[in-house]
């Protein structure tokens, strides 16, 4: 089954020209105005932002360094790179390759008689 794609011909549309609307007042040109000042932006007040201290430390388990965000305010700690999830997968693998390993054999002491 064939299907033609044939569009059926164009219909023309009337075009219709509406005369320019006038007005029945003049237009009376404005006075120049004042220039636009535009507000300075606000400063801002570095004092109201929580206070914070960076620290790097050493991971016991993975050898690799921690750099946190600490809020001076609470101690609590803000942010951590690497997250504390990643630091435990690094150890749990670190264990794991270690436990591959085969235990060093060690020469047995020679008693001298």
């Amino acid at each position: 089954m064939a299907i033609s794609a044939t569009s059926p011909s164009p219909v023309p549309l009337p075009v219709t020209r509406e005369p320019p609307v006038q007005s029945a007042k003049p237009v009376e040109p404005t006075p120049p105005s004042a220039p636009t000042v535009t507000p300075a932006p606000k400063p801002v007040d570095i004092g109201s932002a929580a206070p914070t201290s960076r620290r790097t430390t050493v991971d016991q388990s993975t050898g690799e360094l921690v750099y946190q965000v600490i809020d001076d305010h609470s101690g609590q700690k803000i942010s951590q790179s690497p997250d504390e999830a990643i630091l435990r997968i690094r150890a749990y693998a670190r264990q794991m390759e270690t436990a591959k390993q085969p235990v060093p054999l060690t020469p047995k002491a020679v008693a001298k008689g």
